[in-house]
């Protein structure tokens, strides 16, 4: 491209005359060329190259579910022998989801006169995104019916058939403590599994239990009589005049089951303020826990709605002496937790306790109030700023300043908190607020939109010298390293030692050469770690190292590894690995070197110029390429990325060549071939790039993390050729959060060479961002859905920080307090929020910046943290990213709570169990505080589920 450069803006009012015009919708993937009348360098219109015929106009791409009417789900309900069955009672299960809290509603409807049944569901409502369904059939007389809807798919799904067949007769015979049948109690099956090919176990929904239950004679038997004779049996519902609702797992052995209760107990408590006075009149809540289905059968699960308020004339409250008491309607041997919710104070949430004996008291009980917070808000020139919005980031609490600039915030929850400020005109901003401050929190000045001001927000100096955080490193790993005095275990030996190869390769090749351990291509990958931890200050050694490995097809991948650590003045070393690693390549299968290391090869030799090397390669690497079946050659699409950079016609023409996936009807739509190649061309084809990105419709495909990659490094580098065609990629993608992330690397793009450009790509993110704060974040974890894109995280302008600190860093303020004001709302008294969050994620990135801030969002994360260590539960109850979020904040408090969340009881899952969060966060954090501060940072940028190409 010659001349100058369009700006951000102009290519904006070219593109908004476009809209007006009918000729170019956000979220299309039709291209067009610049209007050269309106002042900007006309551009090439983006054509098929040579090789690929010429594509029709496709349509503009629709957006989020809202937008995209209905789900419609349909099934066929017939008997037996495949006959119809008019007016069957039909439930559904939707599950929707928001945040990191699923949320599901029930429908009713019938099967029509021809045993039909249609039901609309709608994508997107105010409790979240549609993520899943069942659908449950049942007649009088006939067995239940079950089936799971497919919404992995870009329309709706297929119909389902729903059989229902002579019903099953399922015995399950109640016993009380003394081995006495139990008369009179009322059951019904809870979860259950289908058999046959897909054993899929479903919990039955609640609104069916009614109808589905049948009650235990004199001899403490019944008889289901509902369950087809495929479904077995995995848990029941029990319940009685003297036992509160109960979810209990039977023998699934056999048929007929047997399930044995503990004696009746009752759960006693007294609820106190903080400084021990006993509060009257609170309602009490009662959980149990329970049994529930999940992808491998049955597992435990904690059952809310089960309030003991049914057992009693009256809801279950405090006395005048704050004491309560459960009816002895409670099982000894299962656990209970009590949950407290009373107005003006912070909620509370007992831990788990097995009843054991008649009375199990609950531990002391300490209501903490909520705070009441004032304050001012004002202007840079100390004048009251009056109808501001205040609110506290992550809480409920919100208010308006008055004509005086005071605020008054009630509701606000005790310890650290952070509140923010904004109104139109003025820029949003926020501090943290002193968790011992009582009332008054001081003034907050509000800049205006267009004032200069100084940046507050910059990257805040380490907390520990490279030195001490080395000999933190250390300590993480010592209980893993290979130690005489600890039984051996390969595997954890070898990864600790190669994270230790990352920052200390002597002591970690030392270890490595002393300890007898296989030589396979693990120990080949660990070797290969420490060579590159070697490579920048010993290169003939660290190329030693790799050399020595034995010959097998691990070596190549190492030596290309290597070959990449070692500085660009190596370059004849690099060169000659890179020689043996193409000669190495023969001991792969094509498929597995096309894969990785042939294009790796590729690669490193076009940065280095080699460009006959890459070519003879790439003549190999297609032939191969041409011999892969059809239907997996869309899995390649490193191979096609370095293709495009040295040949364009004949990477696209192997793209043409894949089968179009928007016309598949599975869970998986892979997308990531055309995005790859169309990076590949950016540099020195942009409009032929942006026809490969847009050569499928990308509508309805979930998030994924290499495609989205791809479409930040297409957006940076289209930014630096062709600023039109980046910021037309950018305003084509599907949501808020997307377009927010694609905006940000345009302004990366720009930023050598247009930093006021850069600045307006970066007020286009903001734009996008607050979008998604008007909507609200979307759920936090991708699942299978139905035209719907989402993002991982749900906090983009937390992802973006570090691309702003390089792009716009006067910036940083803007993005920094919105990432803040993303920051979502967890209920203290819902363990499921803290166990699924993001915020270990979103506070690794804001650590940065304000640890102060970080850890005011992180402090109900911490206080979680500690409760599970106090109570020694630590399977499965957090991520690793929290712990590893923790470590940014404050190091030293991490390896001591990481040391009280490591199992040390033979019962506790052993600290060698790569499952266990906890050695996760050992290993991630060790490899982190080795690294000197902009390598650490890289790596944990590198850990948030994607890549970030901050400069390629």
């Amino acid at each position: 491209m010659t001349g100058a450069r369009p700006s951000v803006a102009v290519v904006m009012v070219l593109f908004a005359s476009l809209i007006s015009a009918g000729g170019l919708v956000p979220g299309s993937s039709t291209t067009r060329a610049a209007n050269p009348a309106a002042g900007a360098p006309q551009q090439q219109e983006a054509r098929p190259p040579a090789a690929a015929a010429q594509e029709p106009p496709r349509p503009a791409a629709a957006g989020l579910g809202a937008k995209q009417g209905p789900l419609v789900l349909q099934a066929e309900v017939v008997d037996s022998q495949g006959n119809p069955l008019p007016a069957v009672d039909i439930g559904v299960t939707i599950g929707y989801q928001r945040g990191s809290k699923p949320a599901t509603i029930f429908e009713r409807t019938r099967s029509d006169g021809k045993g039909q049944v249609r039901l609309e569901v709608a994508r997107e409502r105010p409790i979240g995104i549609v993520a899943y369904a069942y659908l449950w059939a049942h007649q009088p007389g006939r067995s239940v019916a079950a089936a799971a809807v497919n919404l992995g798919v870009r329309t709706s799904p297929p119909p389902v058939r729903l059989t229902l067949e002579a019903p099953a007769k399922w015995a399950t015979t109640v016993l009380g403590p003394d081995d006495r049948p139990m008369a009179g109690l009322r059951i019904a099956p809870y979860a259950v599994r289908s058999a046959g090919r897909f054993r899929t176990s479903l919990t039955v929904p609640d609104e069916w239990v009614d109808r589905l239950t049948t009650t235990t004679d004199a001899n403490g038997m019944a008889t289901l009589t509902c369950l087809a004779p495929n479904m077995q049996l995995l848990a029941i519902r029990v319940a009685g005049p003297a036992i509160a609702p109960h979810a209990l797992p039977i023998n699934d052995a056999a048929v007929n089951g047997v399930v044995k209760l503990g004696r009746p107990g009752r759960l006693v408590g007294i609820v106190r303020t903080t400084d021990g006075k006993p509060l009257a009149d609170v309602p009490v809540e009662v959980w149990v826990q329970g049994a529930g289905t999940g992808s491998s059968g049955l597992v435990n699960r904690s059952i809310t709605p089960i309030a003991l308020v049914k057992l009693g004339p009256a809801s279950l409250k405090t006395g005048p002496q704050g004491a309560f008491q459960t009816p002895p309607a409670l099982l000894n041997g299962s656990s209970y937790r009590v949950s407290i919710r009373h107005e003006g104070y912070r909620p509370f949430l007992s831990d788990w306790m097995t009843l054991d004996g008649e009375r199990t008291a609950v531990p002391a009980i300490r209501l903490e109030p909520l705070r009441t917070l004032t304050g001012r808000i004002t202007d840079s020139q100390g004048r009251a700023v009056a109808g501001a919005r205040v609110f506290v980031a992550g809480q409920g609490s919100e208010a308006a300043t008055d004509a005086g600039g005071r605020f008054t915030l009630l509701g606000v929850q005790p310890g650290k908190a952070v509140i923010l400020a904004e109104k139109a005109g003025f820029r949003l901003r926020g501090r943290p607020v002193d968790p011992s401050a009582s009332t008054e929190t001081g003034s907050l000045t509000l800049a205006r939109a267009g004032e200069a001001v100084e940046p507050a927000i910059r990257p805040v100096p380490e907390v520990l010298p490279l030195e001490e955080s080395r000999a933190l490193a250390e300590q993480l790993l010592r209980p893993n390293l290979p130690d005489e005095a600890k039984p051996r275990n390969d595997h954890l030996n070898l990864a600790a030692i190669a994270v230790l190869g990352s920052f200390d390769p002597d002591h970690a090749l030392k270890l490595l050469q002393n300890g007898e351990f296989q030589k396979d291509a693990y120990y080949a990958r660990v070797r290969a770690e420490i060579a590159a931890g070697l490579a920048e200050k010993d290169p003939a050694r660290a190329v030693a190292l790799v050399e020595a490995i034995p010959d097998s097809g691990g070596k190549v991948r190492r030596m290309i590894d290597v070959a990449r650590a070692l500085p660009v003045s190596e370059r004849a070393r690099k060169n000659a690995l890179l020689d043996q690693a193409v000669n190495g390549l023969k001991a792969l299968q094509p498929y597995v070197q096309l894969q990785s290391p042939l294009p790796a090869i590729v690669e490193q030799w076009l940065d280095l110029g080699e460009r006959d090397r890459a070519r003879l390669l790439l003549q190999k690497g297609k032939s191969l390429y041409d011999a892969v079946p059809a239907g997996s050659t869309g899995t390649l699409p490193e191979f096609l990325r370095q293709l495009a950079r040295l040949e364009p016609d004949p990477a696209i023409e192997r793209l043409r060549k894949i089968p179009d996936l928007t016309k598949s009807s599975t869970m998986v739509l892979l997308y990531d071939s055309p995005a790859s190649v169309a990076v590949g061309l950016a540099t020195d084809h942009p409009a032929e790039a942006e026809w490969a990105f847009n050569l499928w419709d990308r509508t309805g495909v979930q998030w994924q993390w290499y495609t989205n990659r791809c479409t930040m490094s297409l957006c940076y580098r289209l930014a630096r050729v062709d600023p039109a065609r980046a910021c037309r990629v950018a305003m084509a993608q599907r949501g808020p959060a997307e377009r927010a992330l694609a905006w940000a690397y345009v302004a990366l793009g720009l930023a050598e060479k247009d930093r006021a450009g850069a600045a307006e790509a970066i007020d286009h993110a903001i734009d996008e961002i607050d979008r998604l704060r008007q909507s609200g974040p979307g759920p936090e974890v991708s699942p299978i859905l139905s035209d719907v894109l989402l993002m991982y995280p749900t906090n983009p302008a937390a992802l973006i920080l570090p691309v702003v600190e390089r792009a716009a860093p006067n910036r940083l303020d803007d993005i920094f307090w919105r990432a803040v004001a993303l920051h979502p709302r967890v209920e203290e008294y819902e363990e499921h929020d803290f166990q699924h969050s993001y915020i270990g994620f979103e506070c690794i990135l804001l650590s940065r910046y304000d640890r102060a801030v970080a850890a005011a969002l992180f402090a109900p994360m911490d206080a979680y943290l500690h409760s599970l260590a106090a109570r020694r539960e630590r399977r499965n109850a957090f991520a690793y990213s929290h712990l590893v979020a923790k470590g940014c904040i404050d190091p030293r408090a991490a390896l001591s709570l990481l040391e009280a969340l490591t199992p040390t009881e033979p019962s506790d899952p052993p600290v060698e169990s790569v499952s266990n969060p906890a050695y996760t966060a050992r290993m991630t954090l060790a490899r982190a505080f080795g690294q000197p501060a902009e390598r650490r940072w890289k790596f944990l940028w590198s850990r948030m589920g994607m890549q970030l190409p901050l400069g390629e």
